[in-house]
């Protein structure tokens, strides 16, 4: 008996490695990109990786593999932050070229949208760029950096804030449209960009100084064909720094919290209380999604998950809100944009 549980477990082990043969065989000889797109294609990998069929080092050169076969496809739009013509290409990572976890970039592109109160719509990675760009290919929108130009930015500044300063400008070309227009990028464009930088930069807490710093290191003191002069430029990022620091002190404090116990709407039980990107709701049984902060008007419908980690998904005009098992909400990326907790009774925690 011992002899054929011995044998069991060698013919189980065989049988998997097997498997794991035919999907890296699969993999490497059906094309990489499909029709189906490049979120679709990260997807379907992503689902082979989380079951263990394939190694780490496999999973990360695949999901490499993929970005370039998409991207070349057609890039329509793009524009580094000092005007270079160059176009991004892949990034070759080594030990030498990381920045500091505190001023990495996606931290600083979720608190960018959070003040903004947005969801990212776009891909942010390292590639090999002189600092960074927005881009738009294939129909997915990118906001790409240099590792070792951060890390060197950082250094020689002396502040976090240069970094911030050149993300929320590229997130500023997202976020204002200007990757969906024809022709690449101008100044007029790029002023605006400037502006929305200093603003979300003055919202943030930074100083003029600071919000100016990584321009007056980095710009350039001609205009070129798509991008103006330096002093241009500062004049642009201080305008927005002034609004946004005007708005900041006309904010009105903050009102008390409502109860924990929600008045119900007539006729409606909810289920559970969500913080999503600052707005807080509630869903009911019927699965309507409802707004606190505007007089519970319905802003979503609750729907069944399309994806195996989501508990399920609050659909409105935007797109879908995935919320894992454990009450995590995402949008597209792996940083969460708010926490659901269900609701007992009419009692609800957020």
């Amino acid at each position: 008996r011992g002899l054929c549980q011995i044998k069991l477990v060698k013919l189980r082990d065989l049988m998997k490695q097997l498997v794991l043969i035919l999907v890296i065989f699969a993999l490497a000889t059906i094309p990489i990109l499909s029709s189906a797109g490049l979120f679709e294609d990260l997807s379907e990998l992503k689902k082979i990786c989380d079951a263990g069929l394939l190694t780490d080092d496999v999973c990360k050169s695949r999901k490499k593999d993929i970005l370039l076969e998409h991207d070349g496809d057609s890039k329509t739009w793009f524009c580094n932050y000092s005007g270079e013509s160059d176009r991004p290409i892949e990034f070759r990572e080594s030990g030498e070229n990381r920045f500091s976890e505190s001023a990495s970039a996606s931290s600083i592109v979720k608190e960018v949208l959070d003040e903004a109160g947005l969801a990212p719509n776009f891909i942010v990675r390292p590639a090999n760029v002189p600092n960074a760009a927005a881009s738009l290919r294939s129909g997915h929108r990118y906001v790409e950096y240099n590792p070792s130009f951060f890390s060197e930015l950082t250094s020689e500044s002396g502040t976090n804030w240069t970094v911030y300063s050149v993300m929320a400008h590229e997130i500023g070309h997202h976020l204002q449209g200007h990757t969906l227009q024809a022709g690449g990028s101008r100044p007029i464009l790029e002023l605006e960009a400037d502006d929305y930088s200093g603003f979300i930069l003055a919202k943030l807490g930074a100083s003029l100084i600071e919000a100016q710093k990584a321009m007056n290191m980095l710009g350039s003191v001609t205009t070129s064909g798509t991008h103006p002069a330096k002093n241009e430029r500062l004049a642009a990022i201080s305008d927005g720094w002034q609004r946004g620091k005007s708005s900041n002190s006309k904010i009105d404090p903050p009102p008390p919290p409502p109860p924990t116990t929600i008045p119900p709407q007539p006729g409606r039980v909810y289920t559970d209380s969500c913080i999503v990107n600052g707005e807080s709701v509630v869903i009911t049984s019927d699965g309507a999604v409802l707004s606190k902060n505007r007089g519970f008007m319905q802003v979503g419908q609750k729907v069944a998950p399309t994806h195996p980690s989501c508990a399920f998904e609050m659909l409105n005009s935007v797109g879908s809100y995935c919320v894992t098992m454990s009450g995590s909400v995402h949008f597209g990326t792996p940083h969460s944009i708010g926490r659901c907790l269900p609701c007992y009774a009419n009692v609800c925690d957020l």
